[in-house]
C-alpha cells in the first residue's frame, strides 16, 4: 500500500516537472518552424552555408554535369537592338534584348516534334519591347503544351501569355542582397515558377492549413534554401573540348549546326531550361555567383530530393535538443562561465545587467544550433534558418532566470 502512494506522489512530481519541459520543447519546435516560413533571414545563415560550401568544394570537385535528361539552351549571345521607351511611353534610345526571331525559330521546331518533357522559359517576354516576330512568338507559346516561363517584373505581358507564366522570385537578407532563400508560393499562396513545373512533372503539390504547410504527408515549409547540386559559370568544365557541355547556345550549337533530322532526337524526353546563363541574369548565391535558369534547375533537382519536405526524424531530434534544453532551463543550475562572464562585463551603472545574460545565453544557443544546421547540411543537404531560434531561447532563458531570481528573493523575505 505504501509503495503504491509512494509511486503516486512520484507521478505527478514527474508531471510537473517534464509536463512544463515538454510545452517548452514544443514551443520552441513550433517557432522554429515559423521561422523556417517566414521570408527574411539574417545573413549569418547564408554566412555558414556559404563557409560549408567552400569546405566542400576544397576537398571535392563542383558537380557540374547536368543531368541526362536536362537540357540547357543559352540565349546570352543571341541578343538584339529594340527601342525603349521611358516611363511617360516617349522614345529614349534602344535596349538589347532576347532575339525574338531566333526563339520563335526554336519554338516552332520544339512544337513541330512535340516530343520534349517538358519546357522552362527563363525570358521575360514583355509587351515593353516590341519586335516584328512578337505576334507570332507568342501565339505559338499559346499553342504549345508542357512549357512554363517567367512572369516579367513589373511589365506588360500579352494576354496570350498570362496562363503560362509564374512569378520567379527570390528573397535577400535585410543585411545583404543575395539570393538566400527561395519562396515557392507568394503572398496569396500562388506557385512560383519551378514548383509549378515540379507539380506538372510529378503531380506532386506543396498544400497549407493557415501558417501550415504539407505536401505528400509530410510537414512542408513554402520558402527554403536549395541545395545547389550543379554549379558552374563556363559552357565547358574545363579547357578540354571533349570535356561534357554544360549548355548549348541557342544561335551558333541549336539553329546553325543540327540539322531538322537531328532535332528530334535532340529533344526526346528532355527537360529544356532557356535563359542567359552567362553575364545578363546573375545572381548571388551561398554557392557562389550563378546564372538565374542554373538557379531554377537546381530548385527544381531541390524539389525532385524533397528539399522542402521536413522528416519526421528531424522534428524528433529538434524536439530532443529542445527538451534538454528546456529542461536545463527551467530545473537545472544556470552556466556558472555565464554567472562569471556576467560578472566581470557588468558596469556600475548596471546597464548590463540584464543585456549581457541575454546576449551570452543568444550566442550560446545560436551556436549550438549552428553546428547542429551545419550537420544537418552535410547529411542531408537541407538547410534551415537557425537565428532567429537562438535569440528566442537565449530571451527565454533570461525570462526565465529573472522570474526565479524574483520567486527566491519573495520565498527569502517570507522565511524571515
Amino acid at each position: 500500500m505504501k509503495k503504491t502512494n509512494i509511486s503516486g506522489r512520484k507521478i505527478p512530481r514527474l508531471l510537473k516537472r517534464y509536463g512544463g519541459t515538454f510545452l517548452l520543447a514544443l514551443f520552441f519546435l513550433i517557432c522554429t518552424y515559423l521561422f523556417c516560413v517566414y521570408d527574411s533571414t539574417f545573413v549569418s545563415d547564408a554566412t555558414v552555408l556559404r563557409w560549408v560550401k567552400v569546405a566542400q568544394n576544397t576537398f571535392s570537385e563542383q558537380n557540374t554535369e547536368v543531368p541526362d535528361d536536362v537540357m540547357l539552351i543559352n540565349t546570352c549571345y543571341d541578343r538584339t537592338l529594340v527601342s525603349a521607351k521611358d516611363s511617360e511611353g516617349l522614345p529614349c534610345g534602344n535596349i538589347d534584348i532576347t532575339d525574338r526571331q531566333k526563339l520563335l525559330r526554336l519554338m516552332q521546331i520544339l512544337k513541330k516534334h512535340n516530343n520534349y518533357r517538358y519546357i522552362v522559359l527563363d525570358i521575360g517576354l514583355s509587351t515593353t519591347e516590341q519586335t516584328p516576330y512578337d505576334d507570332s512568338l507568342f501565339s505559338t507559346i499559346e499553342s504549345m503544351q508542357r512549357i512554363a516561363m517567367v512572369l516579367p517584373e513589373n511589365e506588360m505581358i500579352d494576354p496570350r501569355l498570362k496562363s503560362k507564366s509564374y512569378d520567379n522570385f527570390y528573397n535577400t537578407s535585410r543585411f545583404s542582397s543575395d539570393c538566400l532563400k527561395i519562396p515557392l508560393v507568394d503572398s496569396v499562396s500562388n506557385g512560383c515558377l519551378m514548383l509549378h513545373v515540379f507539380t506538372e512533372l510529378t503531380g506532386k503539390k506543396l498544400s497549407h492549413t493557415g501558417p501550415i504547410y504539407y505536401s505528400e504527408g509530410h510537414l512542408a515549409r513554402p520558402i527554403f534554401f536549395p541545395n545547389y547540386y550543379i554549379v558552374f559559370n563556363e559552357k565547358l568544365n574545363d579547357s578540354n573540348a571533349a570535356s561534357p557541355i554544360n549548355y548549348y547556345n541557342l544561335g551558333t550549337d541549336i539553329l546553325n549546326e543540327c540539322s531538322p533530322e537531328e532535332y528530334a532526337e535532340l529533344f526526346q524526353d528532355m527537360t529544356i531550361i532557356i535563359g542567359d546563363f552567362e553575364k545578363n541574369d546573375n545572381h548571388m548565391t551561398y554557392a557562389g555567383q550563378l546564372a538565374g535558369p542554373l538557379i531554377s534547375l537546381n530548385i527544381l533537382l531541390s524539389l525532385q530530393d524533397n528539399a522542402h519536405h521536413i522528416p519526421y526524424w528531424l522534428l524528433a531530434i529538434l524536439f530532443s535538443i529542445f527538451f534538454i534544453i528546456s529542461d536545463n532551463m527551467l530545473h537545472r543550475p544556470y552556466a556558472t562561465s555565464i554567472n562569471e562572464s556576467q560578472k566581470m562585463l557588468s558596469t556600475k551603472k548596471g546597464i548590463s545587467k540584464g543585456l549581457i545574460p541575454l546576449i551570452l545565453l543568444s550566442s550560446l544557443y545560436s551556436f549550438v544550433l549552428t553546428a547542429l544546421c551545419v550537420i544537418i547540411y552535410l547529411l542531408t543537404g537541407q538547410a534551415y534558418d537557425i537565428m532567429f531560434t537562438g535569440i528566442l531561447i537565449g530571451v527565454s532563458h533570461c525570462v526565465i532566470r529573472v522570474i526565479n531570481r524574483h520567486k527566491n528573493k519573495n520565498k527569502a523575505l517570507q522565511d524571515q
